[in-house]
């Protein structure tokens, strides 16, 4: 038994995941003070786990060893974290870009699908929160089973964010605009580039993310945080 938490998207919905921290209640009848710099980094921080990292994959088998003086507990402090950065929206974008070299460990994750542990940085884990806003709906197609064989959806945050520096770049064009407008500016360039592809995607596909931007549009807010998996900028073992 270990304590893992899943970042990969729907299709591993039967991953090992076991979520170790919740929120503290929230006391809506005041408005809250926007954190201060100090607090953002603060919680950053708190990403890097107090516990040594696990030995994972052992001789090339999947698998999980927890070193002596793993603390379960001491993850709630992780995890918790993360949830609070992701709820922070774009005001904790530009530290978690700035963190994305970070490799202390925080945390391990499970792929549900084959089995294979991976000891994540902190600076993966701030990809994922910011990533898991960027396209919450992920890079897997809508399809009629196993979705993993199609075309990936375009990758808005892979197109975009594909080097620290260019997330830098990203930031400095994007920083004025909300998190609303953002997803949408994001999810049109999906539509428009999966029209250049009009093979690779079905009717099914293409329907699914109209959906989904309709519902965008007619709340009018941004759509909640996904379970983004930055597969191809991360830093990890």
């Amino acid at each position: 038994m270990t304590i893992v938490k899943m970042l990969l998207p729907a299709i591993a919905a039967a991953s090992l995941t076991v979520a170790l921290a919740a929120d503290a209640p929230r006391d809506d009848s005041k408005k809250k003070e926007p954190p201060t710099e100090k607090e953002i980094k603060a919680l950053i921080d708190q990403l890097a786990s107090p516990n040594p990292k696990p030995i994972v994959n052992k001789r090339k088998v999947p698998g999980i060893n927890l070193p002596p003086g793993f603390d379960r507990k001491k993850q709630d402090k992780v995890h918790l974290a993360r949830s609070k950065l992701a709820e922070l929206g774009p005001q904790a974008f530009p530290f978690l870009i700035d963190s994305w070299k970070d490799e202390r460990y925080s945390l391990t994750t499970c792929n549900g699908l084959s089995g294979w542990f991976y000891n994540e940085s902190v600076g993966h884990i701030c990809q994922t929160i910011l990533f898991g806003q960027l396209q919450p709906y992920g890079f897997w197609p809508a399809a009629d089973g196993d979705p993993r064989g199609k075309p990936h959806r375009p990758d808005y945050p892979v197109h975009f964010l594909n080097s620290q520096e260019a997330a830098k770049a990203w930031w400095e064009k994007n920083k004025e605009k909300t998190l609303y407008q953002i997803q949408l500016e994001a999810l049109d360039w999906v539509i428009a580039e999966e029209t250049k592809r009009p093979g690779d995607f079905t009717d099914k596909e293409k329907q699914s993310l109209q959906k989904l931007r309709k519902r965008l549009v007619e709340g009018g807010k941004p759509l909640p945080p996904g379970h983004y998996y930055a597969r191809k900028i991360s830093y990890r073992d």
